[in-house]
């Protein structure tokens, strides 16, 4: 009568071990391999490292104009003072007959005379 072979488990035929590190050095590879995935579809669609992380963007036209983009909500809003959320922190706009002359879900354009931008 011929004997079969016993059967090994999965993991001592790779030769690793069952313990959380050697899970976690399988793992990794492939966290690594979608980062640099997505890295190089940023890279071929010319997206900068700003636009893709979510940092606010500011063009400010001399005293008189200011264009945000990248922006969560408004916070406060007077002829003052207008304090915009971003994703990082708050945007303050100090100045006087300051109004918003448009906004989308992305951007906004802020006109009047600008004292100060300040980061909170």
């Amino acid at each position: 009568m011929r004997r079969r072979p016993t059967s090994l488990p999965f993991h001592h035929i790779l030769g690793i071990s069952t313990t959380f590190p050697a899970i976690k050095w399988i793992m990794k590879p492939r966290f690594s391999f979608w980062k640099e995935k997505t890295e190089h579809t940023l890279d071929m669609l010319q997206v900068t490292s700003d636009i893709s992380q979510g940092a606010v963007l500011l063009s400010v036209n001399g005293r008189q104009e200011v264009y945000i983009e990248n922006y969560r909500g408004i916070v406060d809003y007077t002829d003052q003072l207008i304090r915009v959320q971003t994703r990082h922190c708050r945007l303050v706009i100090m100045g006087h007959r300051l109004q918003i002359d448009y906004y989308t879900a992305d951007e906004m354009k802020i006109i009047g005379w600008i004292d100060a931008i300040q980061y909170e």
